[in-house]
């Protein structure tokens, strides 16, 4: 037992190795105009032993010429951890260390602000649920991935879609075909089938803007 249980994890560990290459090395498709912002902007929330994903909501001028930039990410990838061994960047560039700016009470969301030399756009908001049946798109960081990573999806019910995601893909953006972000990846599913051992199929839960709009309006 102890063996076939060893192997299990091995064949496990091995075909989740080779699904994450693939998607790091196949380039996605071209997206469309009008959320190729959402792609770019979207940034790593890392330290040295991982992170997750986020994405800008705010990013207003001081009068030093920088940017204060606030980052919506999941809180559970920043909960109790010391910040200031942490970063945020994109595969271009690191934009600063973060500060703690809000959690929110009860739901898996935390906001960071950064400050920086450089602005970032922002992903524009879609308070309104994504309909059963709606296409989404997911960017993000799996396994804290050195390039950004696109799958896509169908919402299936309240906060669950079809999309496949993985450690890294935490706090990241779900935005709909006009590139409106509609929520954030918070769990990540892994099912095998019943009848298929090898078949292993990862999906996702995300919170939806709309389940923390006030409190998201109210710290903006």
């Amino acid at each position: 037992m102890w063996y076939d249980y060893t192997m299990r994890r091995i064949s496990l560990a091995i075909a989740t190795s080779a699904i994450m290459a693939a998607l790091a090395l196949s380039p996605p498709a071209s997206p469309p105009e009008q959320w190729r912002d959402a792609i770019a902007h979207t940034v790593r929330v890392e330290c040295d032993r991982g992170g997750g994903t986020g994405v800008p909501v705010e990013c207003v001028p001081l009068l030093d010429g920088r940017w204060s930039i606030v980052i919506l990410t999941a809180k559970h990838v920043v909960v109790g951890e010391d910040l200031s061994l942490w970063w945020i960047s994109t595969p271009e560039r690191v934009y600063g260390v973060p500060t703690l700016m809000a959690e929110h009470p009860t739901a898996d969301a935390a906001l960071l602000r950064i400050i920086s030399d450089e602005p970032l756009n922002c992903t524009p908001l879609r308070f309104a649920h994504p309909d059963m049946g709606e296409q989404v798109w997911v960017i993000g960081f799996p396994s804290m991935s050195p390039h950004r990573v696109i799958t896509d999806g169908w919402v299936g019910g309240e906060g669950v879609a079809s999309a496949e995601v993985f450690p890294g893909n935490s706090g990241g953006p779900v935005v709909d075909s006009s590139g409106h972000l509609v929520g954030i990846v918070v769990t990540v599913g892994v099912h095998g089938h019943p009848m298929d051992p090898k078949f292993i199929h990862h999906d996702m839960g995300f919170l939806p803007l709309g389940a923390i709009q006030e409190w998201l309006v109210s710290n903006l």
